[in-house]
């Protein structure tokens, strides 16, 4: 008979491999849509063909081939939770004009309409083929006809799914889930060793032995399977009336095929290895302890050095989230302040520049009619003069801000819009009394942070040096954190403390056309007015190049949501890797007291202490706890080893060196005191039950 353990990790692989698929999926559909044969980018456009030349090639070309052409959109005004998918009067899903997109998750809201609706909007962006995918090369050939640079994309491929998924929970779920199957298998085989000992007894091979069990496995499968596949497919026709049913039980398949090839593998290896035992000792439930001690540590120190990675997770996401959910009221104030989101199609050098050239006369003005918000940030430790200036960054804002935002003087009176304004163009530096002593060094860097093209237009006698009280925390509208290179984009950069501010003019000149888009495309730019972007973009005819007006609001409560679901999806994690580390600590003691009980009884009774009896096993974990303790500090270490060599060479580093934290100091010693305390308490368990048997029986 199998060990429960053997049918359990089969179950978890069954039950797994299923909210795996529709996690997976859910994501995955937020940003392409499901059911495509092919997917085509556009980058480029040499303005050979209008628009509506170009609209009417791709639907001959559906009509021709037998596709189904679509494109994808951003709804304006709902970017995160809502798109357009535009497609083709012809070909196998032309039927979604009139049944609608069938989504698998009911969350991102997919419109279709006819492709000819965007006929007057540049042809840049992203194409779905919907039929066949040996069409791809005519496709992308018709599109280069028309003067357009297109490439063929393949968001499910390994290399892809890896970036975009390798380091998340999801994917450390997957890892946390095969550490669990593996070491379910081997320690329920390792456990039935008696078992097989008595079927070697009665003359059955290892093969054959192997043989009887996947049987008995396979039994299990398709009763267990058949509970699952009712209750899943119930579950999925509430959730989405079973739209996409085959791929979500394809991919399902799919990955319980791989975790059961790692799983069936691990099986053979634990029964090839009780079979090194003689068929005496088998009987006797003996196991070849040296070997089954190392194959355990091969589980048990990846699943240590994981969990310590995920607890370093768990407790930064809690802390981000504590922290959003405590500004969030400030987001709620802002009302309907919104940032915009421009083309990302049009990142290519030339179209770039014309991009700039057309956004960038757009927001000056507006600025200078006073309808946005400038809340730009600068690392100024990544400049070479910014260097050991302490301070967490420095704002570049337009005087509207100053309206909104308080910055205090040190007698606590409130700098206003109108400070310095007695003379035209003046750029006001507000620096903390706590960095006063920078305050020249700071003064000369003010030039090339406003105006880096052209910073000898900015002399010394147009900034005006003025205090900034101490403590001050500066609300930056921007929740995604995207102005940190090198830092995680998904940090909250809500409120920076005590920065250096530069307050420069409405719709000042120092700002190149240049500037003002970065500015925009890492929302820094915000327009209190949502109405005021609107009647910009209908003036200016800038449909193709803004696609989203974004609530500061809605980022900020999208980000509350996306990490809230990480967070949970961690603490899962967090608790199934501990729950490895236990039945590994198990398994090492049990492998030990197994080998060695005779000698502890004896040890115990010449009066050994604890520590002396088991001083073997006791070592080896003393080594993973050291090692546990100094992983971090090495990843530190070797990150900043980095860094010296651009502090050698002169240049300023990419990034800021790491340090160990607070939350660094914390996981580590929570983990080793969970390490240290389970061991122990297993140990105790077994070290009193070998002395209390060897008293019966003696």
């Amino acid at each position: 008979m199998l060990h429960r353990g053997v049918t359990f990790a089969h179950a978890v692989i069954l039950a797994f491999s299923a909210l795996f698929s529709f996690l997976f999926l859910k994501s995955f559909e937020d940003q392409w849509a499901l059911g495509y044969d092919a997917v085509v980018q556009v980058s480029e456009s040499r303005d050979i063909s209008t628009s509506l030349v170009v609209g009417e090639a791709l639907d001959a070309f559906a009509r021709d081939h037998d596709v189904t052409v679509g494109r994808q959109e951003p709804d304006l005004k709902r970017p995160d939770r809502s798109r357009y998918l535009y497609l083709t009067q012809t070909g196998p899903r032309a039927d979604w004009l009139d049944s609608g997109y069938p989504a698998f998750s009911p969350g991102q809201v997919t419109t279709t309409h006819p492709l000819s609706d965007l006929s007057n909007r540049d042809p840049r962006g992203l194409y779905y083929l919907f039929g066949d995918s040996g069409t791809v090369g005519p496709f992308i050939g018709l599109l280069e006809e028309h003067g357009l640079t297109a490439r063929q994309v393949r968001p499910a491929s390994v290399e892809q799914v890896s970036f975009a998924y390798g380091g998340g929970a999801l994917a450390r779920s997957l890892i946390v889930i095969a550490l669990v199957c593996v070491t379910m298998t081997g320690a329920g085989v390792l456990l039935n060793a008696k078992s097989y000992g008595v079927l070697r007894l009665q003359g059955m091979s290892l093969p054959g032995i192997l043989a009887r069990d996947l049987l008995r496995l396979v039994r299990f499968w398709g009763a267990f399977l058949a509970v699952l596949a009712v209750a899943t497919t119930a579950l999925l026709a509430w959730y989405n009336h079973l739209a996409w049913f085959g791929l979500f039980t394809l991919l399902t398949a799919a990955t319980a095929a791989v975790l059961t090839a790692l799983t069936l593998a691990t099986h053979a290896g634990m029964l090839a290895l009780t079979a090194r035992s003689g068929t005496l000792a088998a009987l006797k439930g003996e196991i070849p302890a040296r070997s089954t001690a190392v194959a355990t540590y091969l589980v048990r120190v990846p699943a240590l050095l994981l969990a310590l990675g995920i607890a370093a997770s768990v407790l930064q996401a809690g802390q981000d989230l504590s922290r959003r959910e405590d500004t969030f009221a400030k987001y709620e104030q802002a009302g309907q302040a919104s940032s915009v989101r421009f083309n990302g199609y049009l990142g290519a050098a030339d179209s770039l520049r014309k991009l700039e050239a057309k956004v960038g006369p757009w927001l000056r003005a507006a600025d200078a009619d006073g309808e946005l918000i400038l809340a730009g940030q600068k690392d100024i430790r990544r400049s070479r003069d910014g260097q050991n200036i302490p301070t967490d960054g420095l704002m570049i804002v337009n005087r509207t801000f100053l309206d909104h935002q308080n910055i205090l003087g040190p007698n606590g009176r409130r700098y206003s819009r109108g400070t310095g304004e007695e003379n035209p163009g003046q750029i006001l530096l507000l620096v903390p009394q706590r960095l006063a002593a920078h305050t020249d060094r700071l003064k000369a860097m003010v030039p090339g942070l406003v105006s880096p093209p052209d910073p000898d237009r900015i002399t010394p006698g147009m900034i005006t040096v003025l205090p900034a009280a101490d403590d001050q925390a500066m609300f930056t509208y921007n929740a995604r954190g995207s102005y940190r290179p090198g830092q995680d984009g998904r940090a909250d950069d809500s409120y920076v403390t005590d920065p250096v501010v530069v307050v420069v003019p409405n719709g000042a000149e120092y700002i190149s056309d240049k500037g003002y888009t970065a500015y925009a495309s890492q929302r820094s730019i915000v327009f209190p007015e949502p109405a005021d972007i609107t009647a910009g973009i209908d003036a200016r005819d800038l449909h193709s190049e803004v696609i989203a007006v974004s609530p500061v609001a809605g980022d900020a409560a999208q980000a509350i949501r996306e990490i809230t679901a990480d967070f949970r999806l961690q603490v899962f994690n967090l608790a199934i890797a501990l729950a490895v580390l236990f039945v590994t600590g198990v398994g090492v003691v049990i492998v030990h007291t197994r080998k060695n009980a005779q000698r502890i009884f004896a040890r115990h009774i010449h009066g050994w202490t604890f520590t002396s009896t088991h001083r073997a096993l006791l070592a080896a974990e003393a080594a993973i706890v050291a090692l546990l303790a100094s992983w971090i500090p090495l990843q530190v270490w070797q990150n900043n080893q980095g860094l010296a060599r651009y502090e050698a060479l002169g240049i300023p580093a990419p990034r800021p060196p790491m340090t160990v934290t607070g939350l660094d100091l914390t996981v580590i010693t929570g983990l080793v005191a969970v390490e240290i305390m389970a061991t122990l308490a297993v140990l105790a368990f077994f070290h009193r039950r070998i002395i209390k048997e060897g008293s019966t029986e003696a």
